[in-house]
Parts: structure tokens; C-alpha cells; sequence
């Protein structure tokens, strides 16, 4: 169970750091303000949101697959793939007023997945 632990503490709070730096950086820079829109803007949430998905598919790298792993598979692909064209919306600056909403839920749904899916195939790994 500590591998576990070392598993989420450096694939999933670890990698989330410079998203919280920046929000520092704009709280501490001259408007002193974090906005909602200000924080659905910062690329890196997007970037958390893609590594986590490469995490999430790099689990389970032997290629044991059920209609579980097929499922949540595509689903990251999906997410990657939104990701990427989001980070081109943002570079662009062709943000609409939705990219907070789309930005919290590609960045929360992986990262909830995450340690379940490890977990879960942890253990069918071990049985």
C-alpha cells in the first residue's frame, strides 16, 4: 500500500505544482486578483489534464484488456484529444466563457479515474 501512496503522491499531486505556482504568481503579482476565467486560461491545467491521461493509459501497459479498460481507454483518448485542441483555443486566444467548466471536468474526471484504475489493476496483477 506505501507504493501506492508514492504512486499518487508523484503522478498525481506532484505534476499539479505548477499549476498552483502560477495561481501564487498572479496572487502575488500587481492585481493581487485570481478570477475564474483568469485560472480557465492557464494552459497548465490542460497540460495536468493530458499527463494524467498518459498516466492513466500507461497503467496497463500488458495489454490485458476487459470492456472496463476499453471503455476508460477511449475515453483518455477523447480527452486528449479535446485537450489538444484546447491548448491551441487557449495559444490562439479564442477562449469562449465555457473553458472553465470544460477545463475542471477534463482535469477532474482522469484524475479521479487514476488511482482507481491503478488500484484496481494492482490487484487483479497481484491475485
Amino acid at each position: 500500500m506505501i507504493r501506492f501512496y508514492h504512486w499518487i503522491l508523484l503522478n498525481i499531486f506532484l505534476p499539479f505544482t505548477p499549476f498552483l505556482v502560477r495561481i501564487f504568481i498572479f496572487y502575488m503579482g500587481k492585481e493581487g486578483k485570481v478570477t475564474l476565467t483568469k485560472i480557465a486560461e492557464l494552459p497548465e491545467i490542460v497540460f495536468f489534464s493530458i499527463y494524467i491521461c498518459v498516466i492513466n493509459l500507461n497503467i496497463n501497459f500488458d495489454g490485458n484488456k476487459s470492456w472496463f479498460e476499453t471503455t476508460v481507454r477511449l475515453f483518455l483518448f477523447t480527452v486528449i484529444v479535446f485537450n489538444c485542441i484546447t491548448l491551441g483555443m487557449i495559444y490562439s486566444n479564442n477562449v469562449g466563457p465555457n473553458i472553465f467548466w470544460y477545463s475542471l471536468i477534463a482535469a477532474t474526471f482522469p484524475t479521479i479515474i487514476a488511482p482507481i484504475y491503478k488500484f484496481r489493476y494492482r490487484r487483479i496483477r497481484d491475485l
